[in-house]
């Protein structure tokens, strides 16, 4: 377990070194919702479409087979 003086620090660097927005679906846009829903790794999976989009190169690619679930699910 984490110290006081640990958890002030990560705060602190994830506030000074991170950036983070929200996203937010309309019901109109349930398909699309349930797509990434169904990603295991949705981070990863955005990071790899804007990467692509912007022509970089990506350690992991975001792959989406044939046995990719369509569907809400709680994550």
């Amino acid at each position: 377990m984490p110290s006081e003086a640990q958890k002030r620090a990560d705060r602190k660097y994830k506030h000074d070194k991170t950036q983070q927005f929200c996203l937010r679906f309309y019901p109109a846009e349930e398909e699309i919702w349930s797509f990434l829903s169904a990603q295991e790794n949705k981070q990863g999976f955005l990071k790899d479409l804007i990467s692509r989009a912007m022509g970089v190169a990506s350690d992991s690619p975001a792959h989406v087979g044939s046995n990719t679930k369509v569907g809400r699910t709680e994550s």
